[in-house]
């Protein structure tokens, strides 16, 4: 894992040495200023992760310099260093956002808490960012079953993690591209830092440069309207971006500055700023078609593609098919508080004869509706329904219409997730927007949530012919 940085900003040069000296000691790299400009300069290549800044400095003030700064770096933590006859400047730093005060002579013992504290409160806010920009994304072994096709797979993902490139994954619908992913960034440097995942076909051009850069407007001259960017919340993490072939090749000209230059400029704002990322993009098309196309920058496939990893769909894979509906099902008991389903041979036989279209995640819908729809935990061949439509099945002497079985298997996800649209529809594996059309199309209602939502669900799943 690399160094956190810490930019230290003090005109006295005993103190500037003596605090980056014990700040090394203790694992962190730092970088040395005695002025404002130098800060700046230096803060623009070092890539500071806190700064911390004397009250006063020959050409300005720590306020002063914490706002050049935040220009840059927009929620970098700042300590300020005060002495005698520095209170009306302490106040103003104070004012523009400080998050600690310490006074001379400094207490490094003390300083180096505070520094560890606010770099890794800095890290945590960045995590929830990114677990709100994704959703919540699972972390799935990617690589259940023992084929040659996935032990491949495995074997270079192990070579390419710990690097910090960029990549390109290529697979089918369905295959867990989003879940490699994950896993990659988890096995590399930037594990304890945040990882953003987004679906790219899911939005306009003009809305997915906002959703990647962020967004200014001027309001008025004293206000703002800002929308942070994903590129900005992984900044030292990760982003991985799904089906990049659909995004424009204007954004990817942008896409490939940011990754080369680390930094990005919000949509309206006339300055850079800092976002160090790791980019992980996603395709269901090979490269040499999306090159024939004209879809991809030359320049951006270039340099994500020179160990492109490429996930392998069921049917090249039926071997692992065993394997990955008992993991399935493993995960589903859980979430339907089901206990270990099992599976019969029959059923196995059946699962590995069918062509998967939409791969792993369609196995796993087809087990999740399958525990729904019959109510039990032992599964048989009958109760999957491959290649039928289960309106047409009748269950227990019950005949279910297709909008019947819909309804009822969108109300049982939407219960579990305690009515949260957005964490449903990943489950389902469709657009949110398609969800909210289901649900409108089906007069669905929405559930509670918390306690409530949870014994609503577990009596639905036990009185599921009511």
């Amino acid at each position: 894992m690399s160094k956190d940085k810490v930019l230290i900003v003090e005109g006295e040069e005993t103190q500037r040495i003596s605090m980056s000296e014990f700040l090394e000691s203790k694992g962190f790299a730092t970088v040395r200023a005695q002025s404002c400009e130098e800060g700046q300069r230096q803060s623009c290549t070092f890539l500071p992760d806190l700064a911390i800044l004397a009250c006063s400095l020959p050409d300005g003030s720590a306020a002063d310099m914490m706002m050049r700064l935040r220009a840059v770096h927009s929620s970098i933590p700042v300590i300020i260093l005060t002495g005698q006859g520095s209170g009306d400047l302490t106040v103003q730093a104070i004012q523009q956002g400080a998050d600690q005060i310490v006074t001379k002579p400094v207490d490094l013992p003390a300083l180096l808490v505070l520094v560890q504290r606010l770099v890794e409160s800095q890290r945590n806010s960045r995590r929830h960012f990114a677990e709100q920009a994704s959703h919540g994304n699972d972390r799935v072994y990617p690589f259940v079953g023992k084929s040659p096709a996935i032990r491949k797979l495995l074997d270079l993902a192990n070579k390419v993690a710990a690097s910090d490139d960029s990549l390109l994954i290529m697979g089918e619908p369905g295959t867990g591209k989003g879940l490699l992913a994950r896993w990659l960034h988890d096995h590399s440097a930037r594990a304890p830092e945040a990882f953003v995942d987004l679906q790219c076909g899911q939005f306009s051009s003009d809305r997915l440069e906002s959703e990647l850069l962020g967004f200014e407007k001027n309001v008025s001259a004293n206000a703002s309207e800002t929308e942070l960017g994903l590129m900005e919340i992984a900044h030292k993490g990760t982003l991985f971006l799904d089906e990049i072939g659909d995004v424009n090749l204007h954004i990817q000209a942008k896409l490939l500055t940011s990754l080369e230059k680390k930094q990005i400029r919000r949509t309206g704002e006339a300055h850079d700023r800092t976002a160090d990322v790791r980019l992980i993009g996603g395709t269901q098309h090979d490269g040499a078609r999306l090159m024939q196309g004209n879809t991809f920058q030359s320049d951006l496939y270039f340099r994500m593609s020179a160990t492109p990893l490429r996930v392998p769909s069921l049917r090249e894979r039926v071997e692992d098919i065993g394997a990955l509906a008992s993991h399935f099902l493993e995960q589903l008991g859980r979430d339907l508080n089901l206990g270990r389903p099992e599976i019969s041979e029959g059923a196995i036989s059946a699962l590995q004869s069918y062509s998967w279209p939409g791969n792993s995640r369609e196995l796993r819908n087809v087990l999740e509706r399958a525990l729904l729809v019959s109510g039990k935990r032992d599964l048989t061949e009958q109760d999957l329904h491959l290649g039928t439509s289960p309106s047409l099945v009748p269950h227990e002497g019950i005949p279910r219409t297709l909008e019947q079985v819909q309804r009822k298997y969108i109300e049982e996800v939407l219960f579990r997730e305690g009515g949260r649209v957005d964490a449903a529809a990943k489950k389902l594996g469709m657009p949110r927007s398609s969800l909210y059309q289901k649900i409108k199309e089906l007069n669905i209602p929405r559930p509670a949530t918390g306690n409530h939502a949870q014994a609503a669900s577990n009596n639905r799943l036990q009185n599921l012919e009511g």
